[in-house]
């Protein structure tokens, strides 16, 4: 049974229903709201299609609260994906939709594209309309105030006006992911907003080599933060790029860097730990804490003792993965004693590290599960519980 037809059987005809004579259009019935919650979770196309059941669904795509607009609904077996026919037509469908679409009711927008030709640098055909469709399905009518709550984009060049609308033209939004995204930027970018409170940014870009993407937030309300960078270019991690500040709220926070980088006393190196140590001192009331490829963290720069690692009072669970926590467990002894409240400590270690481990204790993972556990440097952390992850690595 195909769509059509389980559409025909809940409104009482075609298949079982007695014929279309003597049909009973129950779904019909249903008040709209109800009607646009069921159609808030179809993407897009399936959503305009339901146009051509009866009158009574005529306009009722047009005032739905949620657009789920997805390149890959226009992806045919035969012609395999992203061909230049399935893209005009995805282009052409896009911006049909949000021009005869009341995007002032919006309370959720998602877009996906394809990656296609040129993905990361934002050169990918259709992409030139992407950031158009953003604005458009955030609304440009000042004389009436935006609903948007959800903002979720994926593989969408952002122009340098995406920041300045996020801020000025979203009074609701709560939730923004953008996953994959392009930045057509070159100075620094500041998203203020005093309702966000989940904010995701995982494997964005930049246009040029030599284009710099720094990132200032100053949300009040955000609770949780994930950043994950994406290698690329001249581009290591994400804190290269990224500043983050005024997160009084934050509680959960997910830091993931490109790249497992050995520090030394560099003056780079010294650069890239300062920036490191900025970020955690934002973090400091979350309660979970998850970091990935940071470096050594605690070593006092240009003879400045005040580098060091901020105090955790809240936090609860500390997820470790990649990380250099040095030799002699120097980082992670810090981080201990800078979280009195500390009840899950979780490390994930990569093989090279857990075979310097084998040689100077012994190849016993009980061993090495005492040796981390730091009773003695710290013995007010009898209960907290320890984990060794190794189940991502083949060791």
């Amino acid at each position: 049974m195909d769509g059509s037809d389980k559409l025909k059987c809940a409104r009482g005809g075609g298949i079982g229903g007695g014929g279309v004579g003597h049909s009973v259009d129950r779904l019909s019935a249903l008040p709209d709201d109800l009607l646009h919650a069921v159609l808030s979770r179809l993407k897009a196309r399936q959503v305009v299609r339901t146009c051509v059941l009866s009158t009574r669904w005529r306009d009722l795509w047009r005032s739905v609260p949620c657009l789920r607009i997805d390149q890959r609904e226009f992806h045919t077996a035969a012609a395999g994906n992203g061909t230049l026919v399935e893209r005009q037509s995805f282009n052409n469908f896009a911006h049909i939709l949000l021009h005869r679409h009341d995007v002032a009711l919006l309370e959720e927008f998602r877009l996906h594209e394809d990656p296609g030709p040129g993905y990361g640098y934002g050169y990918g055909y259709g992409r030139f309309h992407a950031d158009s469709w953003v604005r458009h399905g955030i609304s440009q009518d000042e004389t009436w105030p935006c609903r948007l709550e959800r903002l979720h984009l994926n593989n969408v060049s952002l122009d340098s006006y995406f920041a300045r609308h996020i801020s000025s033209r979203c009074p609701a939004l709560e939730d923004m992911r953008l996953k994959n995204c392009c930045y057509l930027l070159t100075e620094v970018t500041k998203i203020t907003s005093s309702s966000l409170k989940k904010l995701v940014i995982v494997g964005f870009h930049v246009v040029r080599e030599d284009a710099s993407f720094r990132l200032i937030l100053e949300a009040p309300a955000l609770a949780s933060l994930r950043l994950a960078g994406h290698s690329s270019n001249n581009y290591s991690d994400v804190m290269s790029l990224t500043t983050v500040t005024s997160m009084p709220s934050l509680v959960d926070a997910s830091i993931c860097l490109t790249t497992v980088r050995e520090f030394n006393y560099s003056n780079e190196d010294n650069g890239r730990i300062e920036m490191q140590l900025s970020l955690l001192n934002e973090l400091f009331n979350v309660t979970s804490l998850h970091l990935s490829r940071f470096g050594v963290m605690f070593l006092v720069l240009g003879g400045d003792a005040g580098l060091f690692l901020p105090e955790f009072k809240n936090l609860k669970m500390l997820s470790l993965a990649e990380c250099d926590i040095s030799d002699d467990f120097l980082t992670l002894k810090h981080f201990l004693r800078n979280s009195p409240n500390l009840e899950k400590l979780t490390l994930r270690c990569l093989p090279l590290f857990f075979a310097e481990v084998q040689v100077s204790i012994g190849i016993n993972t009980s061993i090495l599960f005492k040796a981390v556990r730091y009773v003695d440097y710290v013995p007010a952390k009898k209960n907290v519980d320890y984990v060794l992850d190794f189940s991502s690595y083949d060791l």
